[in-house]
């Protein structure tokens, strides 16, 4: 079964928060927002390519996140693909055994939940990744 890598990050974080499904808007300083949709999309498959050939690596999460801090997302999903990065990063930091780092998680997560979601209605609709499904994307797109 493939699920993509930056399904698989916050899926991590929302299961160690207890799981939340907020609408909430939130968005990062994006670092990028300069790239092309057709590269974003490119580089993002050849990642997600390369992790779900390798779980060792995928499941490093904080290699995973590096990686996908590397991409530059196009202008108009730069703040929430931040967002989901920098959340990522909070995430891998926290003792899941402190209460207080787990209520911060959650609201990490419901805090991210909603730029995910958007990040990966991009990666959907531009790149032809569906985030949900299981087996090969097409990258069609």
């Amino acid at each position: 079964m493939r699920r993509t890598i930056i399904g698989l990050i916050l899926a991590g974080a929302l299961a160690l928060a207890g799981c939340s499904d907020s609408e909430g808007d939130v968005g990062g300083d994006a670092a990028g927002g300069s790239g092309s949709s057709d590269d974003f999309c490119s580089d993002f498959e050849e990642l997600d390519q390369r992790f779900d050939e390798d779980p060792d690596a995928a499941a490093d999460t904080v290699a995973v996140v590096d990686a996908l801090d590397e991409l530059d997302p196009p202008e108009e999903i730069a703040d929430d693909y931040t967002t989901v990065i920098d959340a990522g990063r909070r995430l891998a930091d926290l003792d899941p055994d402190d209460p207080a780092a787990v209520e911060e998680a959650q609201q990490l997560s419901e805090e991210a939940a909603a730029a995910q979601g958007r990040v990966s209605d991009f990666l959907s609709t531009e790149c032809g990744i569906d985030l949900s499904s299981s087996g090969s994307a097409d990258t069609s797109g």
